[in-house]
């Protein structure tokens, strides 16, 4: 017994990274994480909408960037002097005025629509199954904002309803898509 440890042997993965193609980094704080050391080796990454814990406001996020769906102030939500999206994380995505916050989503969108377009390797890291959802309009929110609590009703989401879009958007993106969960 001359090994005090075990042995592992780990096969090399499919997934190859370089500096030359695109990365999109959606989801947890791990999400975020990879982000920032990947930007700090000098890889051309972006982490949209902030982080973000629930399947289907990362779905949302990519969704809108891939169709180009351009951000309204009806999509905004006013707090005292502050605007928000119920869309994004609230840590970068805010502003005390409305014109700029609309106009960092677009520029955010434009810029994921021209990564998907150059076959980017998406990173997506889901962190929960529980959604809130706005009590008045059903939406699923990314990010409570610290509002009242009977704003929402917390649910649990099938698996059919985070396979299904999913599984579309997959079928539709040419892009090498890896999960971790």
């Amino acid at each position: 017994m001359n090994n005090f440890r075990t042995e592992v042997s780990i096969q090399k993965s499919s997934l190859e990274l370089n500096h030359n193609r695109p990365i999109l980094s959606y989801g947890s704080c791990f999400a975020f994480e990879i982000f920032k050391k990947l930007r700090n080796y000098g890889f051309h990454i972006q982490h949209p909408g902030g982080v973000i814990y629930n399947p289907i406001s990362i779905l949302d996020i990519i969704l809108r960037g891939l169709n180009n769906i351009s951000y309204v102030s009806k999509d905004l939500v006013r707090n005292r002097n502050t605007h928000f999206s119920w869309f994004h994380n609230g840590k970068d995505y805010h502003d005390v005025s409305s014109e700029k916050l609309i106009h960092q989503l677009n520029d955010e969108n434009k810029v994921v629509k021209d990564l998907l377009k150059n076959k980017p390797i998406i990173l997506i890291t889901f962190g929960t199954a529980y959604v809130y959802e706005l009590q008045s309009t059903s939406q699923i929110v990314a990010n409570c904002h610290k509002q009242n609590s009977a704003l929402f009703r917390k649910r649990k989401l099938t698996v059919e309803e985070i396979i299904t879009p999913w599984k579309n958007l997959i079928q539709h993106v040419d892009a090498r898509i890896y999960f971790h969960g």
